[in-house]
């Protein structure tokens, strides 16, 4: 059966404008790499000085760049004030701990109470239905 042009020429243009498509969307993407590229060098510090920079080793004066060794009255200061910081991070958790078991321990006894007295309603209504006349009753809370 042979194909009918204007149908040729739709399929042809279908074709071509898939196509363009590909090439619109991969000319975005290497304008999208070219954006990362410019804010990268943007980014990027500038330093004035080559790359590598060699000095000889007789010019270095070790001793300038040696750290200073802290003094032991110094370094009493620094673990004193870690302990100090441990130890009230220490007593905000056991203050928070202790805030959260008080507060379950009254909703426990609530609840303890709560269902105390559901029982002993229950077991009033049940003697009070059960009573038959011939014994005396149990007191009223028992």
């Amino acid at each position: 059966m042979p194909i009918n042009p204007f149908e040729f020429n739709l399929i042809r243009h279908r074709q071509t404008d898939r196509q363009t498509e590909r090439e619109r969307e991969r000319e975005r993407e290497r304008e999208r790499e070219r954006e990362r590229e410019r804010e990268r060098e943007q980014t990027q510090p500038v330093s004035l000085l080559p790359e590598k920079v060699s000095f000889p080793q007789s010019l270095i004066p070790l001793n300038r760049f040696v750290r200073k060794q802290p003094t032991i009255q110094c370094m009493c200061v620094v673990v004193v004030s870690e302990q100090r910081v441990r130890l009230s991070a220490d007593e905000r958790r056991r203050e928070y701990y202790d805030e959260q078991r008080n507060e379950f321990e009254n909703y426990v006894e609530e609840e303890r109470d709560e269902q105390d007295e559901r029982t002993r309603e229950k077991t009033e209504q049940w003697r009070e239905f059960h009573y038959d006349g011939l014994y005396p009753r149990y007191p009223r809370g028992w």
